[in-house]
């Protein structure tokens, strides 16, 4: 990966794996980690605490988007091996806490990616994809199963 339209990329795809799992196991995060290897193996993590905890792909993926650019720099460091996106600080979705002042549309939000998730469940993980992943050419082996990634069920 050389350069930072081509991360971003992969960070909305990982982003919406992690977000996708959140909410299958009834979870929520209030903390973003980004892992960074580049071609000679050298690796670092950087990780960021969200102001309220989130099961929102666009959430995770500003955040993780902002470590990048934060800690990143194309021009000067070797490019990228591996990128990984990752939550922690979980807690369980019901003690969620109801805020006076609460924004509507985060809430529209929540309600597409619900209905997002039952359409994955009934018809694959790829039939419904973000913009930004449509022109890539990071993807080419799609797979029907977000659990497909897990490294334990390979």
């Amino acid at each position: 990966m050389g350069n930072f339209e081509d991360l971003k990329v992969v960070i909305y795809y990982l982003s919406e794996l992690t977000a996708t799992r959140l909410r299958k196991y009834g979870l929520c995060a209030k903390c973003v980690a980004l892992n960074f290897r580049d071609k000679n193996l050298f690796s670092f993590t950087r990780q960021t605490a969200l102001t309220q905890k989130t099961t929102s792909a666009a959430e995770i993926a500003k955040a993780a988007e902002q470590l990048a650019k934060n800690n990143y720099d194309f021009e000067t460091m070797p490019p990228l091996r591996t990128i990984t996106v990752s939550v922690t600080n979980l807690e369980k979705e019901k003690d969620e806490q109801i805020y006076m002042f609460e924004n509507t549309k985060s809430e529209k939000n929540a309600a597409l990616e619900q209905n997002i998730d039952k359409i994955r469940k009934k018809h694959g993980f790829n039939i419904l994809t973000r913009g930004i992943l449509l022109e890539n050419t990071f993807f080419t082996d799609k797979h029907g199963n977000e659990d497909e990634y897990l490294p334990f069920k390979r």
